[in-house]
């Protein structure tokens, strides 16, 4: 008996893609990440952005070529829950205008690019650099050609009950014994891992 090759049925949902779903919803609850996908192809990338747009819902996400876009993102910073940064130039712009809002609500959008800053200490929300293996690549056509199945979207309105970063789990973002000397990539690994767990 002839058998057909299913490997890609049962593929789970790739590291990427859960750490952008993570980074959404981190946003969401006042955590803003920048989450810079590196390394991997155009035509996978914007698949991706695709998926995530349904994700957080297309009338929710600005994607960001132009000093216009900045421009639109600055009018109304707490409507977006997702940003796509596809100039590299406005990367770091971006990510203080999300840094820098204060509002009545505490959701800031998550801002995804497929630039990595030449200095990542630049960037002042944390940063999350997801370098494409070969593996991952496989693993994300894999789910894409599965038809990406998209379980859940996010809400319309902002949580209601409380979701927050739990104070409880600060002794697991801060290391007990700070080396002498730490700095900011200290700082960052810690904030983004607070986000990441809010989200």
């Amino acid at each position: 008996m002839t058998r057909i090759n299913t490997a890609c049925n049962s593929v789970p949902k790739p590291d990427s893609v859960l750490f952008g779903e993570l980074a959404i919803a981190a946003g969401l609850v006042g955590q803003p990440v920048a989450v810079c996908y590196s390394e991997s192809t155009a035509t996978v990338d914007c698949e991706l952005w695709k998926y995530f747009s349904e994700f957080a819902r297309p009338s929710n996400v600005l994607h960001v070529h132009s000093q216009k876009d900045v421009t639109t993102l600055r009018k109304a910073v707490g409507h977006w829950r997702l940003i796509i940064v596809h100039a590299p130039r406005l990367l770091n712009t971006v990510a203080w205008i999300v840094q820098s809002h204060e509002s009545g609500t505490s959701a800031r959008p998550t801002i995804f690019s497929r630039s990595v800053p030449d200095s990542v200490d630049d960037v002042p929300v944390p940063l999350l650099v997801l370098r494409s293996t070969a593996d991952e690549s496989s693993s994300i056509i894999c789910w894409l050609m599965t038809g990406r199945p998209l379980r859940t979207v996010l809400p319309d309105e902002l949580p209601t009950n409380g979701v927050a970063f739990d104070p409880v789990l600060n002794p697991v973002t801060v290391p007990s014994d700070l080396p002498s000397g730490c700095g900011p990539a200290m700082l960052r690994n810690c904030k983004l891992l607070v986000a990441l767990l809010a989200g």
